[in-house]
């Protein structure tokens, strides 16, 4: 990996132009009758193409963590998005990793576990519009037809005008984004390194702990170019890199992460240590996708590094 990894696009459909309009209101009308077919052997009477229709929700597990999604706040959830065709509903978007191979699909997330967006930067009006009514630990069914799905653009997997099926669970409702991350740091930065979060803020790029000396004739900031040993992970505890990677780079770098390079600089030569990188000094709000459209990293997302300073060049 030549850079440090590669944002959240909220679903990762790639849509194709439009057809010619005869073709266009034919596929509408058919469509159309499709989705009221539908929402009729749910006993649910068609409004229009312009809402979303709850066909179904399990609000059981709410308890006195559960709060209303709101436009402002980031969610977590796992979904499905499939077809209404009144037939297989075949599926055309997932973050279920083994749901996705078995139907042939790339998950929107490249790590196993919930998707985490932004309400108001979903890829869909529909979906929004469905997140808007659920809380913490819902269940939920809807329908979102066409003209708050993809209306008259297209893709190999979905039909023109396609209303689409909206599977999800809500796992987590995050109002502030910046304290949710922040609440990990207790794991590294407070733990390993015996400080209070007050001592953590801005003015700080990273925070190192090392676990040997190295060549204490030999630092990395004194170098133009160096090569390191790394391994990286989310807060969370989930590995984002190819287990150990090298990496060579100029340590005055635009391509690597400013909070990368200060931890490095840092380091003597042999000298292993782990980084934590805040988010502010990392992505930021910017999510890092890889060249399938994955999410690598969710966006807010603070890092931890171990790496070791393997050599070191002017």
């Amino acid at each position: 990996m030549k850079r440090l990894l590669i944002g959240f696009v909220s679903f990762a459909l790639i849509l194709s132009a439009c057809m010619d309009n005869t073709n266009l209101e034919q596929e509408r009308e058919q469509q159309l009758q499709v989705l009221k077919d539908y929402l009729a052997s749910k006993n649910i009477t068609f409004a229009g193409t312009d809402t979303v229709y709850r066909i179904f929700i399990d609000s059981s597990l709410r308890d006195s963590t559960s709060v209303p999604i709101k436009s402002t706040y980031y969610v977590k959830i796992n979904y499905n998005l499939r077809l209404v065709d009144n037939e297989n509903f075949k599926l055309v978007e997932t973050n279920n990793h083994t749901l996705a191979k078995k139907n042939r699909l790339i998950p929107v997330n490249f790590l196993p576990g919930p998707a985490l967006i932004a309400v108001n930067y979903t890829a869909l009006y529909g979906i929004y519009r469905s997140l808007l009514q659920l809380q913490k630990n819902d269940t939920a069914d809807f329908v979102i037809p066409f003209d708050w799905a993809f209306g008259s653009y297209y893709t190999d997997r979905i039909p023109v005008f396609s209303s689409l099926i909206f599977q999800v669970r809500v796992v987590e409702v995050i109002p502030d984004i910046v304290a949710y991350d922040k609440s990990f740091w207790q794991r590294w930065v407070v733990d390993s390194l015996n400080l209070s979060l007050s001592d953590t803020t801005e003015e700080v790029p990273v925070y190192i702990k090392t676990y040997n000396e190295g060549d204490t004739n030999k630092k990395a900031a004194d170098y133009n170019n160096v090569t390191v040993i790394y391994k990286g992970w989310l807060t969370d505890g989930r590995v984002f890199t190819d287990d150990y990677d090298t990496i060579t780079f100029n340590l005055g770098s635009t391509t690597i992460i400013k909070g990368f390079a200060k931890g490095v600089e840092q380091l003597n030569l042999g000298q292993r240590a782990k980084i934590f990188i805040p988010y502010y000094h990392a992505y930021k709000n910017v999510a890092q996708t890889n060249n399938l459209g994955q999410v690598v990293i969710p966006p807010y997302s603070s890092l931890i590094y171990e790496v070791l300073l393997y050599k070191i060049n002017y």
